[in-house]
């Protein structure tokens, strides 16, 4: 009988490396204790540690075998701990889901000091039950540097500024001389009319008249040059854009005129972003500053435009001028730190860098674009502003009154009901346009000057914008009179109350809102 052969096969051996998953407990815990990263175990069931490697005693300070049946609270507290029970819930509940990343949660040394991490949680098999493995990732030295990074931009945007606000002396000088001769003049003029004996009151008012208005123009130059100064951290508000570019320009005007420079501006309505006006206001005189410098050799015309423009729902603000063409190898390397044109001590390098910095953190962009045929623009874009979606208390009024201190509100909503009026209250600007909306039959409007987060000046470009009719009164006991003034023609301000309200200049007030009533009314009769 013939033997049957029979061939041997080999068993085919998997020569990849095992991971935790495969391995034993016994190797799977030998694997986990020969990485570097700091490593737990947990029941998913009873929440318990059942294992942890010797680099978590590096990362905690505490022995790995007495963490061993004790619950991660001794190593997460408060609501990172609400977190990582959450994370362990999903990961042992949910069968689709086997792995999850917890970023920036803080865990709790032996010491008591917190160490900022990130966690890595993974569900592996141990018989029938499910076990959680925890890799836990020290971002503490991250932190540290992205806060030193953090501190280094902000000095480094101050300096900037003090560069730019150098560069800016002359021309303030002589914004500065002038009222100052105003002043002068017109000072050794009513002492002369004094001497002579024949003064008068309105011949003094008239005299007077020109140095009122003199030292509000040097109070405002020197408020923007003191904004401009300022090293504030970033606060976000509404305003609107041609406003901030008006406040620069009011800022370089000598300084274009100085260099032959023609400006041009194309923008008109309004163009309401949510930024740090003081922010933007520096980046828009670094880039007219980098233009005039780049016109200094251009034969005829020299020009700078800047436009305004609202392209997609996003506030666009370009400056263009006519200089030459960057070339094409520096092109890159403008929006990097320490480059500049410039020659050695005309510029540091930091302007456009920084300025493409604060635009990114305001959620937009910084673009350029350069030709031979067409010059060179810089475009601030600004993402659309929020809905603003607010609700009121009260309805049926006729007067919306707003104020963001709630007694000073008060005081004017309790004067204006006892003359017989019906009143809402708002405590901000948001409030005051949720308002309007929600109230169709409101004739009249006070507006507090200084409000965090919208002003009453940008309140009333809002409210401008879309309804031309409503009478505002501007209350403020900040904002001088004469400023306020220089405004109302401007944004269609109806009048001002200076706090604490005179009683007769409030019933004059009251008076013009009866006299508009009745104009209505008889418009409407007709």
């Amino acid at each position: 009988m013939a033997k049957t052969s029979k061939k041997k096969t080999k068993k085919k051996v998997n020569k990849k490396t095992p991971t935790p998953r495969k391995l034993s407990t016994r190797a799977r815990e030998r694997f986990l204790n020969s990485i570097s990263i700091p490593v737990v175990v947990v029941e998913s069931k009873s929440g318990k540690i059942a294992f942890a490697n010797s680099s978590i005693e590096v990362l905690t300070s505490y022995d790995q075998k007495s963490l061993l049946g004790n619950k991660i609270d001794c190593l997460f507290k408060s609501i990172d701990l609400k977190k990582m029970s959450a994370l362990i819930e999903v990961l042992t509940q949910s069968p689709d889901v086997s792995e999850i990343r917890e970023s920036n949660l803080k865990i709790r040394k032996r010491s008591g000091r917190k160490v900022s991490v990130d966690v890595m949680a993974k569900t592996i098999k141990q018989g029938k039950d499910k076990q959680i493995i925890l890799s836990i990732h020290d971002i503490s030295e991250l932190e540290r540097y992205q806060k030193e990074r953090e501190t280094a931009m902000r000095e480094i945007t101050h300096m900037t500024k003090l560069a730019d606000i150098g560069r800016l002396a002359a021309g303030v000088a002589h914004e500065l001389n002038n009222p100052l001769m105003i002043i002068q003049g017109f000072a050794e003029n009513i002492e002369l009319l004094i001497e002579e004996g024949t003064t008068d009151s309105e011949d003094l008012k008239w005299q007077i008249y020109p140095i009122l208005k003199a030292t509000d123009r040097m109070s405002k130059i020197i408020s923007q040059m003191t904004r401009l100064a300022r090293d504030d951290d970033l606060q976000l508000t509404y305003v609107d854009l041609i406003e901030v570019a008006e406040d620069v320009l009011r800022l370089v005007n000598s300084q274009m005129e100085f260099s032959d420079v023609v400006l041009e501006r194309d923008y008109e309505g309004s163009h309401m972003v949510k930024c740090d006006p003081n922010q933007i206001e520096q980046i828009i005189l670094n880039i007219i500053n980098n233009a005039i410098h780049a016109l200094q050799n251009v034969k005829g015309d020299r020009k700078i435009r800047i436009s305004i423009s609202n392209r997609d729902g996003n506030e666009e603000l370009s400056i263009w001028n006519n200089g030459p063409e960057i070339p094409s190898n520096l092109k890159e390397k403008v929006m990097t730190p320490f480059f500049t044109t410039k020659e050695v001590g005309e510029g540091t390098g930091l302007g456009l860098s920084v300025s493409y910095g604060i635009m990114k953190a305001h959620g937009g962009n910084l673009s350029f674009s350069s030709a031979k045929s067409s010059g060179t623009s810089f475009t601030l874009s600004f993402p659309a502003p929020e809905d603003l979606k607010y609700v009121s208390s009260q309805s049926h009024a006729k007067i919306l009154v707003v104020d963001d201190e709630d007694l000073a509100r008060q005081v004017l909503v309790t004067k204006l009901r006892r003359s017989g009026f019906e009143v809402i209250e708002a405590r901000s600007g948001f409030g005051a346009l949720a308002a309007l909306k929600k109230h169709n039959d409101i004739i009249s409007i006070f507006t507090d000057i200084k409000m965090p987060k919208m002003d009453g000046y940008t309140l009333v470009n809002n409210i401008r914008s879309k309804n031309q009719d409503l009478l505002i009164f501007a209350v403020s006991g900040y904002a001088s009179a004469r400023t306020v003034k220089m405004h109302m023609a401007e944004k269609d301000i109806s009048g001002f109350l200076e706090k604490p309200i005179d009683h007769n200049k409030f019933l004059a007030v009251t008076q013009q809102i009866e006299d508009e009533l009745e104009k209505r009314k008889s418009e409407g009769a007709a």
